[in-house]
């Protein structure tokens, strides 16, 4: 049996998911991935906001679809429909996935300064781990970067802390089908 070193460690500090949220660190689409089939919450960094928005960096106010001064306008870009290619394709990654609780995936998006008729991969991961009550929860990030680390609530064991769950296993994090399903 393995040695739990963080047994009888004491916690400095602790930053939750919620905050995360409130704080603007992560944002939470778990409304529309429950949509898309997804059964635990859904939320992205701030970095895969950007590209799901690449429109609203320093935008105040409506940030859904571009205006017609900002990059991407008029080219049939939306926050949701971007959003929604986002969890579609991690969907599918997660179906067709080797099992564990993290997955890597490619969306491909149309971006500021690429061609404008030629959308481009993006590298992301999702990782399902416990969220604040010890449920799972999914976040999306930015491959190979460390854009965040929201450490479980201190009144949490750290075996549950630790708690990992296999996004491709039966019932794991997809329900049946989304949108038009």
């Amino acid at each position: 049996m393995e040695e739990d070193i963080w047994k009888d460690a004491e916690v400095i500090s602790s930053y939750t998911r919620a905050q995360a949220i409130e704080d603007g660190i992560l944002v939470d689409l778990s409304v529309l991935a429950r949509e898309a089939g997804f059964k635990y919450p859904v939320a992205v960094t701030v970095g895969v906001f950007a590209l799901l928005a690449p429109w609203a960096q320093g935008s105040r106010g409506d940030v859904s679809k571009p205006a017609e001064d900002q990059p991407l306008y008029g080219l049939g870009q939306s926050f949701d429909g971007r959003a929604w290619d986002l969890l579609t394709i991690l969907l599918y990654a997660i179906r067709r996935g080797k099992g564990g609780a993290r997955v890597d995936f490619a969306p491909l998006f149309l971006m500021p300064g690429f061609a404008q008729d030629r959308p481009v991969p993006v590298q992301l991961e999702a990782i399902c781990e416990p969220g604040d009550e010890g449920d799972p929860a999914i976040t999306i990030m930015l491959a190979g970067r460390i854009e965040l680390l929201v450490v479980p609530a201190a009144d949490q064991s750290p075996r549950t802390a630790r708690r990992r769950v296999d996004l491709s296993s039966t019932n794991a994090g997809v329900a049946g089908r989304g949108r038009g399903g």
